[in-house]
């Protein structure tokens, strides 16, 4: 959701907008042998999640599925100034556990807080936040930024605020570190920050 103002066992969700598509697996703290799919949204003019039931709304205005995605025929636009998002609801919870994040991101904004994917209820520490450009503190305008906690907050060297399609990645070690990458290249690790879950109800 865009908003204003676990090793062993790996699940896998994947998100599709036409400024990004967002590929999101992360793996329990129990064992399991392989890969588990939990959610899959390839926003390819539909929001609904082919794996996990998971199925999006999008935003009465600022959101609308246009020509040239990554992956399909079309993709997910969101306008932020006219209140565009996609909600998957309160789901997809990512405390205590190893989870990778993995988008394409194609804009030039210059607002302060463009929140690509969000699971997070402001004022509140907990949850977790992948955004594009400065926001009041966080982040570095131009980069992507990952925060699960203000002590793991990562923010790339690469811009990819320039109007390109870039890919971002985002890999949480629980609980030892984050790691993120753009276009394939490391960008930045910070220890991980232990987050918990945001409070009841705030949705993807």
């Amino acid at each position: 959701m865009m908003h204003l103002s676990p090793l062993p066992t790996r699940k896998m969700l994947a998100l599709l907008l036409a400024a990004f598509l967002v590929c999101l697996s992360a793996s329990q703290v129990t064992a399991a042998p392989g890969p588990v799919a939990i959610a899959h949204w390839s926003l390819d003019g539909n929001a609904k999640d082919s794996v996990g039931g998971y199925d999006g709304t999008l935003s009465d205005t600022g959101a609308a599925f246009v020509p040239g995605g990554v992956a399909g025929s079309s993709a997910l636009s969101l306008d932020r100034s006219q209140g565009g998002l996609v909600s998957m609801g309160p789901v997809i919870d990512l405390a205590g556990i190893s989870y990778t994040i993995s988008l394409w991101v194609k804009t030039s904004t210059t607002d302060r807080d463009a929140f690509v994917l969000t699971r997070h209820t402001a004022g509140n520490f907990t949850g977790y936040i992948l955004g594009i450009n400065d926001n009041y503190g966080w982040g570095v305008d131009g980069k992507a930024w990952f925060f699960n906690y203000p002590s793991a907050s990562v923010i790339s060297s690469l811009t990819v605020n320039d109007g390109q399609w870039h890919h971002v990645v985002v890999v949480r070690a629980y609980p030892e570190t984050v790691s993120l990458y753009v276009d394939g290249q490391f960008q930045a690790v910070s220890p991980d920050g232990n987050l918990s879950n945001p409070p009841p109800g705030t949705p993807l």
